[in-house]
């Protein structure tokens, strides 16, 4: 296993350690637990990375509990025209022998992931705080393992993406009392859902609530039926999009080139439908209502749609990453 250095930010100060990133993170996130009072209420969110590309320097251990998989799951890969693989060196084949070489280190990160979410639970545990305390494992964005022919996500092509694997992610919460074991729950929800749930069960109110997307999804751990519009939006620098349980809509500004999958009949979304004649009253709908979200709930000063760099032939560069960090307020990577 090559070590590197890695600079982290501990309280605004710089601190460079050397080591494994997973294990370091979840020092101080332990450390954070013992600091705390086991008597008053306490948030702490803890950011993993190490699923992010390139995936390599995982423990030799971790990885070589993978030696005998086969990844039968995981497609042949042939590179979408607009893939922009990072982290595979220049000339590399993409050959099966290339794949599984980043499979097995991508599966051994998140097995070291999961063994440091253990630690978590199992230090609350011996704080006797487990079981009062709302467990929530969620992601910011998805992953594709060569998936369409690109791997990483939704800035693993240019133009920009939003497939199904780059935006679909794990949400598992533990709560007992509140949320049932074993309940599952096949309705779509969003981060914005997510933190208006958390305001209802912290029994707060976020400023002015009628200016944020998303409601509470409180009820359905409460065995009442409960009326849901499975309707998603995303945005991602100039992309945006609406996903509803059979469409998704996919609109680059300012000119294109637009994707419509029917997710019915074609979950793998193989086959762009935008522009079809037969399909255009679906599309201009899906526009419309798209357009309606933004116009309600949009912050100019933080759209995606004024980075004007953020286009194919100059993203990347040096100035789309600065306008991005403008627009978004986002650190970029």
């Amino acid at each position: 296993m090559h070590i590197e250095e890695y600079t982290y930010v501990y309280n605004d100060e710089p601190v460079t350690l050397t080591g494994n990133k997973t294990r370091f993170i979840t020092d101080y996130a332990l450390e954070f637990l013992d600091r705390t009072s086991g008597d008053r209420p306490f948030f702490l969110q803890i950011g993993y990375i190490a699923t992010h590309s390139p995936y390599g320097n995982q423990e030799p251990e971790l990885v070589a509990q993978y030696d005998d998989a086969d990844f039968r799951d995981l497609p042949p890969y042939e590179p979408h025209p607009w893939h922009k693989n990072e982290g595979f060196p220049q000339g590399t084949s993409y050959s099966r022998e290339d794949c599984v070489r980043r499979y097995k280190s991508y599966y051994a990160a998140v097995t070291d992931m999961d063994r440091n979410v253990a630690r978590i639970l199992g230090r609350l545990e011996e704080q006797g705080r487990l079981d009062d305390t709302l467990v929530i494992y969620a992601s910011d964005h998805g992953l594709t393992l060569g998936h369409h022919g690109f791997w990483g996500k939704g800035n693993s092509t240019r133009p920009l993406n939003m497939y199904e694997t780059s935006i679909r992610i794990p949400l598992l919460m533990r709560w007992p009392g509140a949320i049932p074991a074993g309940a599952v729950s096949e309705r779509c929800v969003d981060h914005y859902d997510t933190f208006r749930t958390l305001c209802e069960w912290a029994g707060v109110m976020p400023e002015r609530p009628e200016t944020l997307p998303g409601r509470s999804y409180r009820g359905f751990f409460g065995g009442e039926p409960m009326e849901w519009d499975d309707t998603r939006f995303g945005e991602y620098g100039d992309l945006r999009m609406i996903r509803t349980p059979q469409y998704k809509l996919v609109k680059r500004y300012p000119n294109g080139p637009d994707d419509l999958f029917d997710l019915k009949n074609d979950p793998g979304e193989t086959t762009n439908l935008a522009g079809q004649p037969e399909v255009a009253p679906v599309e201009a709908a899906l526009a419309a209502r798209l357009d309606a979200f933004y116009a309600r709930y949009e912050d100019p000063a933080k759209s995606g749609l004024r980075v004007k760099e953020l286009r194919p032939h100059s993203a990347g560069s040096e100035a789309w990453r600065d306008g991005l960090r403008e627009a978004r307020g986002l650190q970029v990577y």
